[in-house]
């Protein structure tokens, strides 16, 4: 019954990041009523594909609707701090530890000027956790790594790293984007 429940709950929150996509000047009116939902059900939810769901829905929000809205309803730097302090206390598991990157680094890059005190920060956890992610041989956790490049796809417009973390960052990302020597076909590591 309980698994029904979520998946229940997960399609209906598939739904509404579908209709979001479609219709997005008729939610507009209904963003602040989306967030409180949204973020009370990932505050009190168990389920780890119901928080990953509603990450996923919080970046399609952020990435579609217009600053001012997302500036009146998400306040950027309080909920980036937030999300940092859940990066950084936490132990997540690695879908919910990449969707949150993926939202940091969505809300830096919309709100630049806003959130250029967090920057260097961001920058510094970010790379510390992404290191640490890709010399992890034994437990290598895809979803986190996918995350942080996503963070990172938004992050470099505006770097603020060291030539060698830019030289380390670089060394990783190759090394992750070689072919496997003893596979039949192209995949990577």
């Amino acid at each position: 019954v309980m698994g029904k429940m979520i998946s229940f709950r997960a399609k209906i929150i598939n739904f509404l990041k579908e209709y979001i996509i479609y219709y997005s000047s008729y939610c507009i009116n209904y963003l602040d009523y989306i967030h409180k939902m949204t973020s009370a059900i990932y505050r009190l939810e168990q389920s780890q594909i119901l928080k990953e769901k509603i990450l996923s829905l919080t970046a399609k929000i952020l990435l579609t609707f217009p600053l001012e809205q997302i500036d009146k309803i998400y306040k950027p730097k309080e909920y980036l701090e937030s999300l940092l302090n859940e990066i950084k206390l936490n132990k997540l598991k690695t879908s919910i530890k990449g969707g949150i990157w993926h939202i940091i680094g969505i809300l830096i890059s919309k709100f630049s000027l806003n959130l250029q005190e967090y920057k260097i920060e961001v920058h510094d956890v970010l790379f510390s956790e992404f290191i640490k992610e890709c010399s992890n041989h034994k437990h290598f956790e895809f979803k986190a790594v996918i995350g942080m490049l996503r963070s990172y796809l938004y992050l470099l417009e505006d770097a603020h790293l060291t030539a060698s973390q830019i030289k380390q960052l670089y060394i990783v990302i190759k090394s992750l984007t070689k072919p496997l020597d003893d596979a039949n076909t192209i995949k990577i590591s």
